[in-house]
């Protein structure tokens, strides 16, 4: 299974505007995890678990056995502007119906998550992405190829 990483540092860092305190992953058995958002390194998914790992050390949960992951007290500002990362970039952001990926490899492919996490769309990457079905608000765009896997704040206009 390809390794998925979502950099949460990233996209709490106030560069984006975005600001949480707190995440707190609940499982189906009730028992649940908290994390300061400033002690987490990063979050990944392999091999059927969601992989945390933090400053001190670094924990895996099955993804069966999971309920949700919520971030607490988020505080969010809106902003025009385009964001790179290496040699991947997804503008304009705040976005329409159509959102533009530059990008090197033609092998790369997206994935768009809601706020609470549920992944909304995926596909395979191309110069633009029709947003259009998805509803105004904050996503969160990953796009991966075999090397590089990217994750951004996009609005929805």
């Amino acid at each position: 299974m390809r390794k998925i990483s979502i950099l949460l540092l990233s996209f709490c860092s106030l560069s984006f505007g975005l600001i949480a305190q707190n995440m707190t992953l609940n499982e189906k058995s009730g028992s649940s995890n908290s994390y300061s958002i400033s002690d987490i390194n990063k979050i990944y998914f392999q091999s059927g678990e969601v992989v945390i790992e933090t400053q001190s050390s670094t924990e895996n949960f099955s993804i069966t056995g999971l309920r949700n992951l919520v971030f607490d007290q988020f505080i969010t500002e809106v902003e025009d502007f385009n964001y790179s990362i290496s040699e991947l970039t997804a503008y304009p952001n705040p976005c329409g119906d159509v959102l533009n990926i530059s990008q090197n490899n033609t092998n790369a492919s997206y994935f768009i998550y809601d706020f609470k996490g549920k992944l909304v769309q995926a596909g395979r990457a191309s110069s633009t992405v029709n947003v259009s079905n998805l509803k105004t608000g904050i996503y969160f765009f990953t796009l991966t190829d075999a090397t590089n896997t990217k994750t951004l704040k996009i609005i929805k206009k």
